[in-house]
């Protein structure tokens, strides 16, 4: 593993993002209701805006391909830390507009870095019995960012190393 960091950072990253990456999706409810008071249609709202942030993600996914492909897993990274911040900053924003706004464009992060949630899902559920949802929400965001900090500093690592020696049989 230690000659090969970029599958280290890639199993790191599959291993320690799902514990917050999900969290949002059982957050939005409690923003909806409890934190900004807009009940089901504040749901639709923040339901909304990671739809559309997903659709936007996939056609600029679509269209930076060529940098898709030559950039590859520092592209990645970088998205996943851009989707952790702002995740991390909509659980503190101040309005519904504000956080749809943070979330559509954390999704639209989450598309071109391709993330995917669902095991964090039961993590954030379990969480919100004993602790506040913007806490929660606020530790998730600041979790995607480091994790995929790490990552994107593993693969800068990688590129920057020369390749290991070839250990084959005299």
């Amino acid at each position: 593993m230690r000659e090969r960091p970029t599958l280290l950072g890639a199993l790191t990253l599959c291993a320690l993002w799902p514990v917050a990456g999900g969290a949002l999706s059982v957050l939005l409810t409690v923003y909806a209701f409890q934190t900004f008071g807009a009940g089901q249609v504040g749901v639709g709202v923040l339901y909304g805006s990671l739809g559309t942030g997903y659709v936007i993600g996939g056609l600029l996914a679509r269209t930076g391909t060529a940098a898709a492909a030559s950039h590859g897993p520092r592209l990645a990274a970088g998205c996943y830390v851009a989707e952790g911040a702002l995740y991390a900053l909509a659980s503190q924003a101040p309005g519904l507009g504000a956080a749809g706004t943070l979330l559509a464009t954390g999704s639209a992060c989450a598309a071109v870095g391709n993330a995917g949630q669902i095991l964090s899902m039961l993590a954030a559920g379990a969480a919100l019995s004993v602790v506040d949802a913007r806490l929660c929400g606020l530790v998730a965001g600041v979790f995607l960012t480091v994790t995929s900090l790490l990552v994107l500093l593993g693969t800068r690592a990688t590129a920057a190393a020369p390749p290991p020696e070839h250990r084959g049989a005299d």
